[in-house]
């Protein structure tokens, strides 16, 4: 009798953990990739001068796409850094840091990913991994 018991504890512990990982592969894209589409502030919130850019992209399929940038001038150097944000927000979740950036006299690009922000389109694994191949 517990040995029945055993094998049936087992089997639902197996599945479970079967149905688990399916749910985790068929899913991961929106696990990992969590675009915010809200813009919370501006550089100007900042008293930073900023222009908004919009980058033109084709894709694979031949689509263009337009990638939302700022650009903050710093007429104080050349020197020039381009700030790309991580996968847990968009360019105005990096103000506070840009702001120190710019105040060490970089002028600055902060450009959002595909799908982040304004920028259009929502980014897939594949489409990353295609981005971080060098050109042929």
């Amino acid at each position: 009798m517990w040995l029945k018991s055993l094998i049936i504890s087992l089997s639902i512990v197996y599945i479970s953990y079967i149905l688990l990982c399916l749910a985790l592969w068929r899913w991961q894209n929106r696990l990992i990739f969590l675009p915010p589409k809200m813009i919370e502030g501006t550089p100007a919130e900042l008293r930073l001068p900023y222009e908004d850019v919009w980058l033109s992209v084709t894709n694979e399929q031949g689509i263009t796409e337009k990638i939302h940038a700022w650009w903050l001038p710093n007429q104080s150097s050349e020197d020039v850094l381009l700030y790309l944000h991580g996968n847990g927000s968009n360019i105005s979740g990096n103000l506070d840091v840009g702001k120190e950036f710019y105040n060490l006299g970089f002028s600055l690009l902060l450009l959002d990913y595909r799908g982040y922000g304004l920028s259009m389109f929502f980014i897939f694994s594949q489409w990353y991994r295609m981005e971080m191949l060098p050109p042929d």
